[in-house]
């Protein structure tokens, strides 16, 4: 405020009640406004707008306070990037908010000669083409939103060249390709892929209007990286899975055949439909398409492939195949769009887990039936046959995974003195049951039986059987383990190093900044061969630097693997692919 005063502005703000703030400074014909929730946030904001780039809002910072207390985080961003952070307020201090709304600081790209354009949209290409096997799991809100910061950073790159008929085609085929992932995937509307489309009509699917609305295509870009970091924030907190998803709980039981599950669902939806890979209207043959007998097989396609998102069945084949289930729903009679509605929806979770739906029984809950049936069965009457007796003995040991040593012998009560009557030691079924026939007798004797002979219970509710994601894990670390490897993002995050670290038991992880480290030093130690593997976070960083790294991992013959924003779950599938494991057939050792 101080500055503004020495400088001869004027400064005006106006607090209405339940309202919001608004300040205005002004000097002669120049003007500056802004609005806010607060006085302080208001004249933030007009500054903001008085201070557009990066640059003036550095010389800003500098005007205010010494060089020695200026943040780093004001450092200019390079251009080309495909996310940009937006500065903190070095005015004041404030509470950290959870989206930062694209202000005015942030402009369109500098001028890029067609080289730069050409090398730009290919790395933001390879980049979209590497994250859409992850993405293709996402809920669809995940999915516009990094459709919509790719085909805005596009358009943006584009921009920023000369006219050039190869970076028109290349911007055409970026835009085709994000386009048929829409058409497959089904998420919704996306503005931005509209051909006429400019960066104001892209405010309604990001949530902002008035003076929030994106005025070119980076502001349009860093809004979409806010809005999905807002999404997935809050998406955590009501219990939603990395992906977006309600059920993950629910997936940690998985199905017993995916591939024959993958294969009837995927029969299902093309007999009503069409080959995945052909076009399909479900305008056309309407009344075939939505006869009411085809509900309840549309309904288990539906549920199985809910519960197949956690298996080993391609990522994008799920994706295709749950894209054509959303398209059959949006244009449903009320009857089907109703019946399929719970289980398309992301957030939906079945209490007992997606198995009873389709008629498969946990073995948990199977065993748990078996012993409920035996018990039942047991002959209870003193006068039953003991032949009857005898043989419901036999079953029970057998059944050693349903039915624990205390509860047999406590269903034999009634028999006591016939059950002590059996020889275990000539007891002809196998010496594992000679022993449990043998403590069955002590415990009916009223001896105390040691705790480590005793049958343990089986499939406790703590103890939760294997997924495909630990089978990938496995498969990962046997290349990983010992491993010298580099991460880079665009901001440090010690709790993820460790994460990473100790999830694929690196030798050592070196994490760079790549916004504070020199390019070509770095390129330098990749060639030099420092590193055994690169693990790039996307989603944060230039586009020319990513094909600069990509080019020196490659020529080093090191593993190079963009990882959407370096989740653990995405790394190891992301490794999982760029280790070409996905490929070897079933039961094969990587």
């Amino acid at each position: 405020m101080s500055l503004l005063n020495r400088g001869g502005y004027r400064v005006q703000e106006a607090s209405p009640k339940d309202g919001f703030c608004e300040c205005i400074f002004v000097l002669g014909a120049e003007s500056w406004s802004g609005r806010g929730d607060s006085p302080e946030a208001a004249l933030e904001s007009a500054v903001r707008r008085a201070f557009p780039s990066s640059l003036a809002w550095e010389l800003l910072v500098r005007a205010i306070e010494s060089p020695e207390e200026r943040p780093a985080s004001t450092a200019a961003a390079p251009r080309g990037i495909g996310h940009i952070d937006l500065p903190q307020s070095e005015l004041r201090p404030s509470a950290p908010r959870a989206v930062d709304r694209p202000s005015r600081p942030v402009r369109e790209l500098d001028s890029l000669d067609e080289g730069a354009a050409l090398a730009d949209l290919g790395a933001l290409r390879a980049e979209l083409e590497e994250e859409a096997t992850e993405a293709a799991l996402w809920a669809p809100a995940r999915q516009r939103l990094w459709m919509m910061r790719h085909i805005a950073m596009g358009r943006a790159i584009g921009d920023a060249a000369p006219a050039s008929s190869f970076v028109k085609s290349d911007l055409q085929n970026l835009a085709g390709t994000i386009g048929k992932l829409a058409r497959t995937w089904w998420p919704g509307s996306i503005q931005a892929l509209q051909v006429a489309a400019i960066p104001r009509d892209c405010g309604r699917d990001l949530g902002l209007r008035g003076d929030d609305v994106p005025q070119s295509w980076l502001e349009v870009v860093v809004a979409a990286e806010a809005t999905f970091d807002s999404l997935e924030q809050r998406e955590n907190e009501t219990g939603m899975d990395q992906d977006g998803w309600g059920d993950a709980s629910v997936l940690e039981a998985p199905h017993p055949n995916p591939k024959a599950a993958f294969d009837e669902a995927r029969l299902i939806l093309e007999r009503i439909t069409s080959p995945l890979h052909l076009k399909f209207d479900p305008r056309q043959n309407r009344s075939e398409i939505y006869a009411p007998e085809n509900d309840d097989d549309l309904m288990r396609a539906a549920r199985l492939l809910r519960w197949l998102r956690a298996t080993p069945e391609p990522s994008s084949e799920w994706g295709a195949l749950f894209g054509r289930l959303r398209q059959l729903q949006h244009r449903a009679p009320d009857r089907l769009y109703t019946t399929l509605r719970d289980t398309v929806d992301p957030a939906y979770f079945p209490a007992e887990g997606w198995g009873p739906l389709v008629g498969i029984q946990s073995k948990r809950k199977l065993l748990e039936a078996e012993r409920d049936e035996l018990i039942r069965s047991c002959p209870a009457a003193s006068s039953a046959r003991p032949s009857a007796v005898l043989d419901w003995l036999q079953d029970a040991l057998e059944a050693h995974e349903a039915i624990t040593t205390s509860d047999i012998a406590a269903n034999l009560e009634t028999h006591r003195a016939l059950v002590l009557n059996v020889n275990a030691e000539s007891y002809s079924t196998g010496r594992r049951l000679r022993r449990r026939l043998s403590r069955i007798q002590s415990i009916l004797l009223g001896e105390e039986v040691e705790e480590q002979t005793v049958e343990a219970e089986p499939d406790g509710p703590g103890e939760l059987p294997r997924t495909f994601v630990d089978d990938q894990l496995d498969a990962v670390c046997k290349h990983t383990s010992g491993k010298r490897a580099l991460l880079i993002s665009n901001r440090n995050n010690p709790e993820l190093d460790r994460i990473l670290s100790d999830t694929f038991q690196f030798a050592d992880l070196e994490h760079v900044e790549i916004e504070n480290s020199k390019k070509g030093s770095l390129v330098e130690n990749i060639v030099a061969g420092s590193y055994d593997l690169i693990l790039s976070v996307t989603g944060y960083q230039n586009h020319s630097t990513d094909h600069a790294i990509a080019s020196a991992a490659k020529s080093a013959g090191i593993l190079y693997s963009r990882v959407y924003r370096g989740r653990k779950q995405g790394c190891i599938r992301a490794l999982y692919r760029d280790l070409g494991l996905h490929n070897l057939p079933t039961g094969a050792s990587a």
